[in-house]
């Protein structure tokens, strides 16, 4: 064989590998990520709790498995953020408060995408780079090349966003959920059949800040007392107009005054259920893309949130707490002809969210992954789910007050292990329980001597060894001592 036919032969077998690399690529579910913030389960149509519409959703949830007991393992925006996109618990990951920066070494769902030949695309939130994320230099943008990315606290129908250069632009008078949607499907035409993994993050129903967001009836004001009922919840005037007459609207039966005073928290719902009803449409339209376009059947859609929302539950207004309207939050996942439409009633929480994307995508999951792989299941085998979720808080900052607890959660009990009440039930001996399929608004805390010895063991036991593999010194530095913050994580994790 001469040189020629050798340098031939050569480039044959680079062209052949480049085919079945391309065939590879494109024989690869899409995966699109559709995440909201601050959205809590019950704001789901179809459920029949909150009054709010989401007809996409509802019809949405006909051909997707829907996750009747997801919860976020920690309910504040990074932390939450952080584990869905690691599959790790915070306190694998490092970030436990809102101004902790993800580490670069971690092992994202945008790295291993990356890694597997998808297009790549972040359009939205972030809030993976610390508390005000500005320009996002590209190592740290966790394997997403596609960048867009949306300035925290400014209103939604003033945007401010970041993409693949250090300007800014701001989008004025355009609604930020139209904006991202129009900026995904733009994404999509530009990559034509090429396999995509592409996050959505819508910022509303979350507080959106500035002026004339915080008092509808009176713009730059915030209301004052103990519930602020003001914070900033806003959607554009037709979606508001869907929830005109707040007062009407029927309420949970925990929604409760904060002493004797009137429960206030009801001014909120035209501009939360009115950005949720603004989300449900851009969701449809981006589903109604992907059916135009051949995408549908080929594409993995998750469609989640960060953490709920109390909406008043309780005396109580946004997050942060071991409720159900702060812990739950919406989950559906659908892929056509391969997962089963139905209900999961196993307990699924954002740690599992990446592993069972790469589960369902035929990828393998890295083994410094916390989370459980849902595919099998959803995809109609036999498998053993878990039957617990655990879920955390701390504060994030050593200047503030501590508000630390953990807690287990299964489709029936929320077991709490906590220092102080700031507000919550009474935590007798440092712990309460909730039996949530007897008292679904968890109007009636249960402690020891009440009937639920044995509940409470058990729950306890499992606590306990969960704290002990994710080595979380909780109870020894911060359950039994005063309320001092007495740790924080080490500051490798925060590179």
């Amino acid at each position: 064989m001469n040189k020629t036919t050798t340098t031939i032969a050569l480039l044959m077998l680079m062209i052949s590998a480049e085919v079945l690399c391309a065939q590879h690529r494109n024989d690869r579910p899409n995966i699109l990520f559709v995440i909201s913030d601050q959205w809590r389960r019950q704001a789901l149509g179809f459920t029949n709790q909150d009054p709010v519409i989401t007809p996409h959703l509802d019809r949405f949830a006909q051909e997707a498995v829907y996750f009747e007991h997801a919860v976020t393992n920690r309910p504040i925006c990074a932390p939450s953020r952080a584990t869905i996109f690691t599959g790790q618990y915070p306190q694998t990951h490092g970030v436990f408060g809102n101004k902790v920066r993800l580490s670069t070494q971690s092992h994202t769902l945008g790295d291993i995408a990356k890694a597997e030949g998808y297009h790549t695309a972040y359009i939205g939130k972030l809030h993976l780079d610390g508390q005000d994320e500005g320009f996002v230099p590209k190592e740290r943008r966790h394997g997403f090349d596609y960048w867009i990315t949306s300035r925290h606290h400014v209103p939604f129908n003033q945007g401010y966003y970041i993409q693949n250069r250090t300007e800014a632009q701001v989008i004025k008078d355009t609604w930020e959920p139209d904006w991202i949607t129009d900026q995904s499907i733009h994404y999509l035409d530009s990559i034509k059949g090429e396999p995509f993994c592409l996050v959505m993050s819508y910022g509303p129903p979350h507080t959106g800040g500035g002026k004339g967001f915080e008092d509808r009836n009176q713009p730059g004001k915030r209301f004052k007392g103990k519930i602020k009922h003001g914070y900033g919840y806003a959607a554009p005037e037709k979606w508001e107009k869907l929830y005109a007459d707040p007062e009407s609207l029927p309420r949970r039966e925990n929604v409760r005054p904060v002493g004797k005073a009137k429960d206030e928290s009801w001014p909120v719902l035209p501009g939360y259920f009115g950005a949720i009803s603004s989300i449900d449409e851009n969701f449809g339209r981006m589903v109604s893309y992907l059916k135009a376009h051949d995408r549908f059947d080929n594409t993995i859609i998750i469609f989640t949130s960060d953490h709920g929302e109390m909406l008043g539950s309780h005396g109580r207004m946004t997050k942060g707490i071991w409720y159900d309207e702060s812990l739950g939050i919406p989950c559906l996942i659908s892929y056509k002809d391969k997962v089963q439409s139905g209900v999961v009633s196993n307990p699924f929480s954002t740690v599992d969210m990446t592993p069972t994307l790469l589960g369902l995508a035929g990828i393998e999951i890295p083994a410094s992954m916390d989370g459980s792989n849902f595919a099998p299941a959803i995809m109609g085998k036999a498998q053993e789910l878990p039957d617990t979720a655990f879920c955390s808080f701390d504060q994030g900052t050593p200047s503030e007050r501590d508000r630390a607890w953990r807690a287990v959660y299964t489709a029936r009990y929320t077991y709490v292990l906590a220092k102080e009440l700031y507000k919550a039930d009474k935590v007798i001996n440092g712990a309460v329980l909730y039996d949530r399929r007897k008292d679904p608004y968890q109007l009636n805390p249960i402690y020891t001597g009440m009937g639920y010895d044995p509940e409470i063991k058990q729950l306890h036991q499992a606590l306990l060894n969960h704290l002990k593999d994710t080595n979380d010194p909780f109870i020894e530095l911060q359950w039994k001592t005063d309320n001092k913050p007495k740790y924080t994580y080490s500051d490798a994790r925060m590179k």
